[in-house]
């Protein structure tokens, strides 16, 4: 059994091993039921199961030997505890483990994390540091792949931005901010992955970057001080003025100190902290000082910022802002004084407020003003002008204030400056607190948040105490306009700075959030419904405004990298879930996205502010339990307690929050293995039953509580209370327990709930029961009665295994694999007699068994043995019986018989040996005595008088040759038995072991009659010698001189520690079994010659070593390997090495061969190729001279104008593999030219020259050299450069095209449209050329649409970074694609600046083999720009009538859209009216439209059954609309006919035939003859036959808009042949290809006759028309061809161009100038063109000739006209009139003719047969027929009428010929 692919699956990929599936996440997709991702092969039909794993199974297919392995979901890899899954397949006993990788695909768009820091700090402005990380934004992808490659990218707005972002999300800035030009820096970032073949996955997040504010700009005064004056003697503390200065940095707006710097030290004034400057001290006019200034006091007030000057360290221009103020000391004297006293009470004049000049001065003047609520500084446009008339200082000092009822909201919002004055003064009302103008504040606005002008007093009241009455009262009106100053707030909980939210995990969309926030929060709360009000976020905007206050609060999603899953109500704010997506647990357990609220209906200059909403996402169970066992498969011993666990690492664990998990085990299936009834070597499972209930105490899951959760168990399964006995089971053999380890989540209803996995335990029989007797079949105590043996003769014992056969045992034992083991023994024996008759007894019989794994033995007499009843010694007694015990045993157990023979009596004795001498007996190999070495003994049984004195002898045993029987070696007694060594006879070398015969003879046999033949017992005695270290070492394997050493091997072909393949060979006589025979080998000497130079060094001995020593006992030898330590890589030479080698003990002396030596060659190798030191690569680029270059000389690289380097390489290689040698090479590069042929190159030196000369015509071209060098080697190596030779000459070669024609495409529309333009390459720029180095492409437009381009530079970035320009083709104005759809250029590349060497090459006259040129079609892009038109001009009409039923199609309306695919859609956009009130009744939307059968047509269709009493019409509006929203509409009538109205067209054309844009053509040309509307009801195939020919009916009906209802068909009928109308359809009809059948028009008539006289008039009142007419135009024709041809001969006469008498023979021209002459015609000029080549024309009055009243008649016989010169007419060359610039087809609409413009800027027009005006077509005009021949692209569809002519383009001046 074994996994292949299915069908190709994309995403599926099955391994060689057949258990391995490798499946993409998101395979899939959009299944619900599962899907096949691989097949299961079975060697024939069968069941599968597969265990381990819920999301897997297996499902038969139509082929019963093939299996489905479905997955019955597709996975999400990042949502995987774990990509691997491994689970079982099982098919009968087969069972396989199967895994199944997840793999991650390229499915997830990268998302925003955090920034670090978190939150982002400020950026300081004006400082800058491009290497400084300001933060970094970090994003990830939840692809495995793409988190280190994604593509960081940031803008702002849709375009750049002042910061940079690397590859790492590092942030830098890219150039200095300012605070004051903007505060902060909304920023988009961008994250892309590298997606492979598609297009990239790409994140986006924004974040506002805001703008620290750094103290760098001085305070600035915000209301300045004005020059004042003040009186001496002044009060101390009077306020002479105040000043304010603000912080000239706006964030920090540090506090503001005054001081006051008086540089002449008389501390007159002061200021206070709020800016008051008052008296300090007296002031006096008389002080020396003072008048010395003449009373102009000066000083500077300084504004400081207030700031800490521990933590900044600033300089003072940064903080402190100086403005010096000047005061005027007014004197006050005696005469001052008295004239005060004197006049002040008739003097004194009230204050004024006067106009800015002064004038219109006014104790009361009213003034407006309106600001903005942010304003600050002056409110009033123009300043309060004060003036007081009076004398005195003192009587023209007033003081200005708010008046008494002033509202706090303007005292507080305002402030007057300054507060006082002298004589004139200007006063200005200051924005004192900009929060007071608020306009938010109710104050400022209504009920209706419309701004409320607020109005309030300024007095400016005299100083005078006397007259506190003088005052100037100015009344202001302050208007403030509201601001969009405040953005959206977010209303959070209090003490919190997000909203916070909790929602189920997948909630469905459409789902309502509800604001519930369990605390704390529960997972559980998702198994109920979560209750609570909507989700609602609101943001309040302070703005009163409607516009932009909190009506037009809208809410959305900032951007991210993740679309929220969730939808934001735009005005509401509340939340439902959407299909975007879905909130998962296990992938996150919050999300927090940024909602923001924007006002100003989220304009572009609205405000916005945001808000995290952080998500936490509750946790619902709804993922399967993952169930993990370390290892499925395991076996144990059967009856054997176990320490460890039976099964450890069972982990069931669960992600979900809630999950519960249960963990159970049960038994699945029990089994035995048993023989395969076919082949018992075979083993099969077969499955048990009825055992589960004993065999599930045989194991038990265990838990482990300290490492288990809810959510996690942790288990392991031990052995139950009982053990597991594989055959304690009765009758049946348990070999293998399949047990179901089931994890379950009791938190859950899902399906998938439980997942169970199986694990198999093995029994592993042991030896526990005891071989037991078959029933029945009990041998425990048994006694055979056995008659003895009689002797045999010489032909020996005879008797058959059944003729011996005792007994046969058998036994049984359920243990598995058991071997059986029959021992017999005599114990009872051994109480009575010695051992050795025990013995002797015991080997008369003998256990056969035919097989030790079956419980059966045979108890057979020994063949050749005699059971004798006369060897009493056998017996006890005088019994005759032999006891045995047999023993079977299995190795562990064992089960005893105790068997009797009872011997019946035979006469059969021989000669005994009193022992059997079965022990083997030693000698020595270096004896030197006769020793004893056994005495033997026997006996006869048999009578003494018969013969019983026994004698020994050594006998042969009859094996042929063999040496080893002893006869030589050893002696015996005759008579005493005893066996003795021979002296020196014994060599262990060749004779280890003897088997010597000793026969005990009595020479009698009782049986026979004649005593002559002995009765013999023979004896086999093993003698074996003992060996003695008496030989040496020596070595086998001989060395035959250095010539032919023992290992020749190349130097790289060593493997360290692996031996030589040759070894050693040794060998020692001497047992090796002994220490005597035991070798030990060192290397004593390592001796290398490397090509005569001979190193002898201990280092040597390091290169080699011995390997283990091994013995080959059967040929008696050593095999000895010698093994490299190291690669002998650079260590060739001929190594000899010196072995020794030696045996012995301790004991003895240790005998020691002679030295051996060895050989070993190590051959030199070519191991490297040649490397190139010059050139250092392919890249070598070399420019020679064609010219200078000679053959056989060196080269000069005109690159860097130095002689060219000989080829250079080396080869590290020692002797000849190192000799570098060069040679050229054919190269294989296809598209360079090959070099070879011309070049040569030094084998030695490696030196480059000519062979042959290059040809001129090879400048410019670039050829290959392949330049090979190589070793002098055996086997030679060799390495390859090329080198790439560029040939120039003195000539410059011009840039050229690869390509002769472009296609590009512009979007119309688009003043910022371009295209890119092919570039033309040049050789000398691309090669550096050194003769041209400053050689630059330049390109042209040389012809085509040279008005309509412009070739301009922009710049672009190479594929190294750099920006460089290139050319683009842009148009000089805005492209309409309706008006031109393509256009076509030249372009022209040269190295010419001006360009001037080429004048204009039109498109078509470019030479394709002139590469300097490219002709660019430009094809105009379709922008959706256009209108939709209604196809009929004016009201849609059409007809219903008794015949029309509902749905039926009454009218089709087209529309034509110029727009390429843009179709439109029509509705109906107004009510209906009915004009009859008979209609009234009928349904409301009395018609429908329904989509056409052809693009951007609608039926109309009829909704209701017209009734014969109806009458009148419809009228409601259609309105088409495009796709981009540009729409018409149009008027549809829709009239009641009735048959009377009915008009039925007779065509010979086919059905097939009238399209809808045919019938449209049809009803146009209808209703322009009759001048009526044609209404097409329908288009029917003729099956009437009234009509002959006729095949198409066409139904119409006519409308009378004037009238506005329909028309009798008779009265169309009676109108068609009027000449008028008949000529106008009838041409059309034909010019469409409509072919009217006879009587076509309304069909056969009732008054032939009648309708032929009407005919006839008709025809007749036409022909007389049509012959005035002509009468007409001939009139004129010959009018105007006369005025012509007089004012030619005025022009022909006049003073030549040029002439002495014209005065203009000083400019050098020609008779091809202009023509000045003042009887010409504009346009009519024959000289006149504008073109750099002189053109020459025809007479364009030479066709009128033939009208007969020319004047010219027989001219061009004069002598006169011959010449060229003076005949206008007269050409000799031929002519083509150039549309742009001479001759045009002119606008037949000037003329009232037919609508005909030219598609193309050239014609050619065929002036051969000029033919005047009206007459015949074979007259030929004698002037005209010049024998050339202009073309005219197009015919002339109306050759009958006129050809009228344009010259210059100048319609109205059109000469007519």
């Amino acid at each position: 059994m074994f996994v292949e692919a299915d069908e190709p699956l994309d995403g599926v990929l099955v391994e060689d091993d057949g258990v391995t599936v490798r499946v993409n996440e998101n395979v899939g997709l959009g299944t619900s039921d599962g899907f096949i991702i691989a097949n299961i092969m079975l060697d024939g039909p069968g069941n599968v199961t597969t265990g381990g794993s819920v999301y897997f199974s297996a499902k038969k297919s139509e082929d019963p030997s093939v299996w489905h392995l479905y997955q019955s979901i597709p996975f999400d890899f990042e949502a995987l505890s774990s990509p691997v899954f491994d689970f079982i397949l099982a098919s009968g006993s087969d069972v396989q483990s199967a895994t199944i990788f997840i793999v991650d695909v390229n499915d997830n768009v990268p998302r925003f994390v955090r920034t670090e820091p978190d939150p982002i700090l400020p950026v300081k402005e004006l400082v800058c540091n491009p290497d400084v990380e300001l933060f970094k934004v970090l994003a990830v992808d939840d692809d495995v792949a793409d988190n280190s490659t994604l593509i960081y990218d940031v803008t702002e707005g849709g375009g750049a931005s002042p910061f940079r972002i690397n590859s790492q999300g590092s942030v830098f800035c890219r150039e200095a901010l300012d605070y004051l030009k903007q505060t902060s820096h909304r920023l988009d970032f961008t994250f892309k992955d590298q997606r492979v073949g598609e297009e990239p996955n790409v994140g986006t997040h924004s974040l506002t970057i805001m703008v620290d504010d750094v103290p760098n700009r001085p305070p600035e005064f915000t209301r300045p001080p004005n020059i004042r004056s003040v009186e001496e003697g002044s009060q101390i503390g009077t306020t002479l003025f105040s000043v304010q200065a603000r912080d000239g940095d706006y964030q920090l707006n540090w506090p503001i100190k005054y001081e006051i710097f008086d540089e002449h030290n008389l501390n007159l004034f002061e200021i206070t902290d709020e800016g008051d400057v008052k008296v300090l001290n007296e002031i006096d006019a008389e002080n020396e000082d003072l008048l010395g200034m003449e009373l102009l006091y000066t000083f500077t007030i300084v504004a400081k910022e207030d700031y800490n000057e521990d933590e900044f360290d600033l300089e003072p221009e940064l903080t402190e802002t100086r403005q010096s103020v000047t005061i005027s000391i007014e004197d006050i004297n005696v005469f001052i004084l008295i004239f005060y006293l004197t006049f002040t009470k008739i003097m004194d004049n009230p204050p004024r407020l006067c106009n800015a000049d002064g004038a219109n001065c006014e104790t009361t003047k009213t003034y407006a003003f309106s600001i903005r609520e942010d304003h600050t500084g002056q409110a009033l446009e123009e300043p309060l002008t004060v003036k007081d008339i009076d004398y005195t200082t003192k009587n023209i000092r007033f003081r200005a204030a708010f008046a008494e009822n002033t509202p706090s909201e303007i005292t507080n919002a305002f402030s007057i400056s300054p507060e006082t004055g002298i004589g004139e003064e200007a006063f200005q009302i200051v924005v004192k607190d900009v929060t007071a103008i608020d306009f938010e504040n109710e104050f400022w606005h209504n009920e209706n948040n419309e701004a409320k002008p607020a109005t309030f007093t300024v007095e400016f009241t005299a100083s005078d105490a006397d007259y506190p009455e003088h005052k100037a009262t100015a009344v202001i009106t302050a208007t403030i306009t509201d601001l969009n100053d405040n953005p959206p707030r977010f209303q959070l909980p209090e003490g919190q700075t997000q909203f916070q939210f909790a929602i189920c995990e997948n909630t469905p969309a459409g789902t309502k959030l509800k604001n519930k926030i369990p605390n704390p929060i529960d997972s559980k709360d998702c198994k109920n419904s979560v209750d609570g009000e909507d989700v609602k976020v609101f943001a309040e905007d302070f703005d009163a405004t409607p516009s932009f206050g909190q009506p037009s609060v809208i809410y959305r999603w900032s951007r991210s990298s993740r679309t929220p899953p969730i939808d934001v109500n735009p005005k509401t704010g509340e939340m439902t879930m959407n299909d975007q997506g879905t909130f998962d647990y296990e992938r996150l357990t919050e999300e927090t996205f940024v909602l923001e609220a924007a006002d100003s209906d989220g304009e572009v200059n609205g405000l916005v502010s945001s808000v995290e909403i952080r998500f936490q996402i509750l946790d619902v169970n709804d993922v399967p339990v993952d169930l993990r066992v370390q290892t499925n498969r395991v076996e144990i011993p059967e009856n054997t307690s176990m320490s460890e666990p039976v099964i450890q690492g069972i982990i069931a664990s669960d992600v979900d929050v809630t999950a519960n998990i249960k963990l159970t085990m049960e038994v699945a299936n029990t089994f035995a293995r048993v023989a395969d009834s076919s082949n018992k070597s075979n083993l099969r499972w077969q499955e048990l039953h009825g055992l589960e209930d004993d065999i599930k105490k045989w194991f038990k899951l265990e838990i482990d509580e300290e490492q288990s959760t809810d959510k996690r168990k942790v288990a392991t399964i031990i052995l139950g209370e009982l053990l597991p006995d594989r055959e304690g089971n009765g009758e049946q053999d348990v070999d293998r327990v399949d047990l179901v380890i089931t994890a379950t989540d009791e938190n859950t209803e899902t399906n998938d709930r439980t997942v169970s996995q199986v694990v198999t335990i093995t029994l592993k029989d042991i030896n526990d029961n005891p071989p037991t007797w078959p029933p029945g079949e009990d041998s425990s105590n048994l006694v055979v009665t056995y008659l003895e043996d009689e002797e045999w003769g010489d032909e020996g014992d005879q008797s058959s295994d059944s003729d011996r056969e005792i007994h046969r045992f058998r036994v049984v034992d359920p243990d598995t694999d058991t071997n059986f083991i029959f021992v017999k023994s005599n114990p009872e024996c051994r109480t009575k007699l010695n051992e050795s008759m025990c013995n002797e007894i015991l080997e008369l019989i003998e256990l056969v068994a035919p097989n030790v794994k079956i419980g059966s033995a045979d108890l057979r007499r020994v063949k050749g043995k005699l059971i004798d009843r006369e060897k009493r010694e056998y017996f006890d007694g005088d019994s005759d019986t032999l006891e045995y015990t047999i023993t079977i045993s299995d190795g562990e157990n064992s089960l005893e018989s105790k068997f009797s023979i009872s011997v019946g009596d035979r006469n059969d004795n021989n000669p005994i040996f009193n022992d059997t001498y079965g022990e083997v007996l030693y000698v020595d190999e270096l004896v030197s005595t006769e020793e004893d070495i056994l005495t033997l003994g026997a006996t006869d049984k048999d009578h003494p008088e018969k013969y019983g004195n026994v004698s020994y002898l050594i006998v042969d045993d009859g094996a042929e040759g063999d040496s080893n029987n002893g006869m030589d070696q050893f002696n015996i007694t005759l008579k005493t038995g005893i066996l003795k060594a021979v002296p020196g006879a014994y060599n262990w070398t060749l004779t280890k072991e003897y088997r010597v015969q000793i026969r005990a003879t009595d020479y009698y046999r009782p049986s026979q009659s004649s005593g002559s033949n002995s009765n013999d017992l023979p004896l086999y005695l093993t003698i074996r010698v003992n060996d003695k270290n008496n030989h040496d070492p020596e070595f086998l394997t001989k060395q035959e001189g250095v010539e032919n050493p023992l290992i020749e091997i190349k130097e790289r072909e060593p493997v360290p520690n692996e031996p030589f393949a040759q070894t050693v060979i040794l060998r020692d006589l001497d047992n090796s079994d002994l220490d005597n025979g035991k070798l030990s080998v060192e290397i004593i000497k390592v001796v290398l010659d490397k090509d005569g130079d001979v190193v002898e060094n201990p280092e040597l001995m390091e290169l080699f070593r011995l390997g283990s020593i091994t013995e080959n006992k059967v040929e008696n030898k050593w095999e000895l390997p010698i093994i490299p330590t190291q690669n002998f890589t650079g260590l060739w030479g001929t190594y000899t090495l010196t072995l020794n080698a030696s045996d012995g003990v301790e004991s003895q002396p240790s005998q020691r061969a002679k030295d051996a030596v060895y050989v070993i060659r190590i051959l030199n190798e070519n191991l490297n190729a040649p490397a190139f030191i010059y050139p250092e690569d392919n890249t070598t680029s070399i420019y020679i001279s064609i010219t200078d270059s000679g053959v056989s000389q060196r080269l000069v690289d005109l690159k860097n104008n130095e002689t060219l380097p000989d080829v250079l390489a080396t080869d590290p290689d020692e002797k000849e593999n190192g000799v570098v040698r060069y040679g050229l090479e054919l190269h294989d590069n296809e598209e360079k030219t090959e070099c070879r042929d011309n070049f040569q190159i030094d084998g030695n030196s490696g030196r480059i020259t000519l062979k042959e000369r290059f040809l001129p015509e090879f400048a410019g071209n670039h050829c290959i050299l392949l330049i090979k060098a190589y070793d002098m080697g055996d086997e030679p190596q060799s390495s390859y450069r090329t080198m790439d030779f560029l040939q120039l000459t003195e000539l410059n070669i011009p840039p050229m095209f690869n390509v002769t024609e472009q296609k590009v495409m512009i979007s119309e529309n688009n003043t910022l449209a371009y295209a890119n333009l092919s570039l033309a390459y040049d050789l000398d720029i691309e090669n550096e050329n050194p003769l041209y180095p400053n050689d630059q492409v330049y390109y042209f437009i040389k012809g085509g649409a040279i008005d309509v381009f412009d070739l301009r530079e922009r710049e672009f970035e190479n594929e190294n970074g750099e920006a460089v320009q290139l050319p683009i083709l842009a148009p000089k104005e805005i492209l309409d694609r309706e008006e031109i759809d393509e256009y076509r250029l030249t372009i022209y590349a040269t190295n010419n600046p001006t360009g001037d060497e080429v004048g204009i090459v039109e498109p078509e006259d470019v030479d394709t083999n002139n590469k300097q040129f490219l002709v660019v079609n430009v094809e105009v892009l379709d922008v959706k720009d256009t209108d939709p038109k209604f196809a009929t001009e004016g009201n849609i009409t059409g007809g219903f009538s008794t015949t029309s039923k509902t749905d039926d199609v009454i009218s089709i309306v087209t529309v034509i859209d110029p727009d390429l695919e843009d179709p439109v859609s029509f509705e109906i956009t107004s009510g209906f009216t009915a004009s009859d009130p008979s209609l009234a009744p009928n349904v409301p939307r009395p018609f429908e439209l329904v989509s056409g059968s052809e693009k951007n047509t609608v039926a109309i269709v009829i909704k209701f059954d017209p009734q014969p009493n109806y009458k009148g019409y419809y009228r409601f509006q259609i309105t088409a609309t495009d796709t981009v929203g540009f729409s018409v509409s149009t008027i549809c009538q829709m009239y009641m006919v009735t048959d009377a109205n009915k008009l039925n067209l007779y065509f010979i054309n086919d059905l097939e035939f009238f399209t809808q844009d045919r019938q449209d053509e049809l009803s146009r040309i209808l209703s322009e003859a009759f001048s009526m509307r044609c209404n097409i009801d329908r288009v029917i195939v003729d099956t009437t036959g009234l009509i002959s020919l006729s095949r198409t009916i066409v139904e119409t009906h006519f409308i009378d808009l004037e009238k506005n209802e329909p028309v009798l068909a008779r009265f169309i009928i009676n109108m068609q042949y009027r000449p008028d109308v008949f000529t106008n359809y009838t041409t059309q009809l034909v010019e469409q290809g409509l072919n009217l059948a006879p009587n076509g028009i309304g069909g056969p008539q009732e008054d032939p006759v009648k309708n032929t006289d009407e005919i006839i008039i008709y025809i007749l009142i036409a022909g007389v028309a049509v012959l005035v007419i002509a009468l007409l135009i001939i009139s004129a024709s010959c009018f105007y061809n006369n005025r012509g041809l007089s004012r030619r001969v005025r022009a022909l006469t006049a003073t030549a161009f040029g002439s002495q008498k014209s005065d203009l023979n000083r400019l050098g021209v020609t008779m091809d100038a202009p023509n000045t002459n003042e009887f010409a015609i504009e346009g009519s000029n024959p000289v006149w063109t504008i073109d750099t080549e002189p053109k020459r024309f025809p007479d364009f009055d030479a066709e009128s000739v033939g009208s007969g009243g020319s004047v010219l008649i027989g001219a061009e016989d004069e002598e006169y006209f011959k010449s060229s010169s003076k005949n206008p007419m007269f050409q000799a060359e031929d002519v083509v009139a150039n549309y742009d610039s001479d001759v045009e087809l002119s606008d037949r609409k000037s003329y009232g003719q037919y609508d005909y413009e030219p598609s193309h800027h050239n014609q050619k027009i065929d002036l051969e047969d000029g033919n005047a005006p009206f007459a015949a077509r074979t007259t030929r005009n004698p002037l005209m027929d010049l024998g050339k021949s202009i073309d005219v692209d197009e015919p002339d569809p109306y050759e009958q009428d006129a050809d009228f002519f344009q010259i210059d383009g100048n319609a109205d001046d059109a000469a007519m010929f």
